[in-house]
């Protein structure tokens, strides 16, 4: 078991490395990780189990100091997911100096002709409890070498264990990403952590009795412990199958602003080629403002979107230009004329009218008076007009975010809303779905085509429910991040792509 594990750790390994690369760099760590781990335990087979002479000699020693990397690189892994960083400082060197101490020891033993490694092994074969006398390492014997590996790791494991704990809650993690997002890292560092705590104390056990009692006695005392460090080995490679987002790509958090150093430093947007705009709502005179002055750098800046098109469509009332394929909707501050279409269609959807994120969006149902005091309420709080919209039973099997580049489909995502919930937003627990671009949908994308290229609106989202629009974003769609996971694409670079295409 031990061998078909390491060797199917070292194929996962290899899928996490490659998938990563380019989303999220921090998971090369786990990767080296993953992969030093299941070499280690495919030489811990040869020296232990196998009966070959031949692979003995190759994987006896070799590979030791692979072990010393464990505890660095499950460190650099763990604190950069905390953290947000994949970046190692110079004074992390440092974690190297045992694995580079033990290379250095069995250079000698390394340089030996392969015939006298193919009598060591052929006598570790014959008598398991020779090995305790056989000292290969010049700076120390075999049993120092023994108790020193697991040890080392069991205190980066504490040290891992003591970092999680200290920023366990979701409440200390100041970043800019859906909090399921930040669940999902934290459930499998809990996973990994505490798997390889119970495998490096079980490791322990058995050598300190292999020590004690020799190592042929130590193995057949400590049979359940290897049973028992074998499962929790196979939790720990076969649970990352359980966390596809760590397989294949959680994108590294961008941190707000208040996380990172005040640094004052001026620039000149129009000494740039390109200025992206992603700015959330609300639409407020901060917002006009930033896009009046974005307009005045935009005959020398490419400026995506164009100011001047965020400004004069708002996302939920520019789709009142294509009044054909919208659900029957009303803008008003009146509240009479709230509450009458509201009587007319008995179940609808209220939300204010320059709102994000889900914001203030509730459902009413039926025509009673109390009814009326919450749609006051509402054009109370944000003292600007509501949107009242037909409820679409759709909406129970969610919603779709399809993201436009240049006006040309690009890629959707279901957004399916949490029991209960009337919003299907991703940070309000709306759950990510793969989807493709219904006939209904194509039709929708054909219709904002030209309207979108007209008013230079290059990045765009919609949202769709049932067959029905009701949201261009222009300003901040969202969405990219799961359209990319669940298909294996990589939209940012075809975005790129196409900005370079019109930079020419």
């Amino acid at each position: 078991m031990l061998l078909y594990v390491s060797i199917f750790t070292i194929l996962l390994s290899l899928i996490l490395l490659f998938s990563n690369w380019n989303i999220n760099r921090n998971a090369t760590y786990l990767s080296l990780f993953l992969i030093s781990s299941s070499v280690y335990g495919i030489a811990h087979y040869f020296v232990m189990y196998g009966k070959s002479p031949f692979w003995l000699a190759i994987f006896y020693n070799h590979f030791t100091p692979l072990m010393l990397l464990l505890g660095p690189f499950l460190l650099f892994y763990v604190r950069g997911t905390l953290n947000d960083t994949y970046t190692i400082k110079k004074i992390d060197f440092l974690h190297f100096i045992p694995a580079l101490v033990h290379l250095i020891g069995i250079i000698p033993y390394t340089l030996q002709p392969f015939s006298e490694k193919l009598q060591i092994a052929n006598a570790i074969i014959h008598n398991i409890d020779t090995i305790l006398n056989i000292n290969i390492n010049l700076f120390y014997n075999t049993t120092i070498s023994f108790i020193i590996r697991p040890v080392l790791l069991l205190c980066y494991i504490l040290y891992c264990m003591y970092l999680l704990w200290k920023r366990f809650s979701v409440s200390n993690f100041d970043y800019n990403i859906p909090k399921k997002q930040l669940l999902i890292s934290v459930r499998w560092l809990i996973i990994l952590i505490v798997s390889l705590f119970f495998i490096v104390i079980e490791f322990l056990i058995i050598t300190f009795n292999s020590i004690q009692l020799k190592p042929s006695i130590g193995l057949i005392n400590s049979y359940p412990l290897y049973i028992l460090s074998g499962v929790a080995y196979c939790i720990m490679s076969f649970s990352l199958l359980l966390f596809p987002n760590i397989l294949y790509g959680i994108p590294r958090r961008t941190p707000t602003e208040s996380t990172k150093k005040s640094k004052t430093q001026k620039i000149f947007l129009d000494d740039y080629d390109v200025v992206l705009v992603r700015q959330d709502p609300p639409f407020n005179m901060s917002y006009i403002t930033a896009t009046y002055l974005l307009e005045m750098v935009s005959n020398k800046t490419l400026i995506l979107n164009d100011p001047k098109s965020i400004r004069d469509n708002p996302e939920k009332l520019s789709m009142f230009n294509f009044k054909n394929i919208i659900p029957p909707t009303l803008i008003s501050k009146n509240v009479e004329q709230c509450f009458n279409f509201q009587k007319k269609y008995k179940r609808t959807i209220i939300k204010p009218l320059y709102g994000n994120g889900g914001e203030g969006i509730s459902k009413l149902e039926g025509t009673s008076t109390t009814l009326r005091k919450k749609i006051f309420k509402l054009i109370d709080k944000y003292k600007q007009p509501i949107v009242v919209q037909k409820y679409l039973n759709e909406i129970k099997d969610g919603d779709r975010r399809i993201i436009l580049i240049d006006g040309e489909y690009v890629g959707s995502v279901a957004r399916i809303p949490k029991k209960g919930s009337v919003t299907a937003n991703f940070h309000t627990g709306g759950i990510a779905k793969k989807v493709g671009l219904v006939r209904r949908d194509k039709k929708i994308c054909n219709t904002l085509k030209p309207f979108l290229k007209k008013n230079k609106l290059f990045f765009s989202g919609i949202d769709v429910i049932g067959n029905y629009l009701t949201e261009i974003n222009v300003t901040s769609p969202t969405g990219i991040q799961e359209i990319n996971r669940l298909n294996g694409v990589r939209l940012e670079k075809f975005f790129w792509d196409r900005v370079e295409k019109k930079l020419r």
